[in-house]
């Protein structure tokens, strides 16, 4: 008989209760960073660069990706909320500002397309831009989400005789089912 008293009782059923706890956590945290690192593979498997920003255009998160679509790494969109802006090329500057700054009013989803310059004056790049709003209980847009793929070859790049400004606008305006 071990002789345990009340006092003692409580104190290893307090204690058994503290070990169940850390052990399904211990369980939950596993499969948290399992979860996290089988996004983290996806995410950089994807040849398209996905990102999270705030309404005023910093970066929450942006992929790996960037780097081979600009010239520079995702810590560069973190240091300089306006990078992004600056490669864009300055025909298409005004339809992507107009995007940003009506933002309240647009629907869910926008898709553009616009033209980037990478770093070092290489070529520009068409790209598509396709974003998600998400908005907080009052209908503020909180964040956005997006994924921006480069359409270079095959995409709109591929229509010549259009303006691009004209062709952004067209395709701005245009809601998505």
């Amino acid at each position: 008989e071990l002789g345990l008293d009340d006092h003692s009782i409580d104190l290893l059923v307090a204690l058994s209760r503290q070990l169940g706890n850390a052990l399904a956590n211990a369980l939950a945290y596993q499969r948290v960073k399992r979860d996290e690192e089988q996004y983290q593979r996806m995410i950089e498997a994807s040849p398209d660069v996905m990102y999270t920003a705030l309404p005023n255009g910093s970066f929450l998160f942006i992929s790996p990706q960037v780097a081979l679509l600009t010239g520079y790494a995702p810590r560069d969109f973190y240091r300089n909320p306006s990078l992004w802006l600056s490669l864009v090329h300055a025909d298409d500057k005004k339809v992507v500002l107009g995007r940003t700054t009506r933002l309240e009013e647009a629907g869910d989803t926008i898709v553009s397309e616009y033209r980037l310059i990478p770093k070092g004056k290489a070529a520009p790049k068409w790209v598509r831009d396709e974003l998600s709003l998400r908005r907080d209980a009052t209908g503020t847009v909180s964040a956005v989400t997006g994924v921006v793929t480069d359409v270079t070859r095959g995409g709109w790049a591929s229509l010549g005789g259009l303006q691009s400004g004209d062709l952004i606008l067209r395709i701005q305006e245009e809601p998505v089912a």
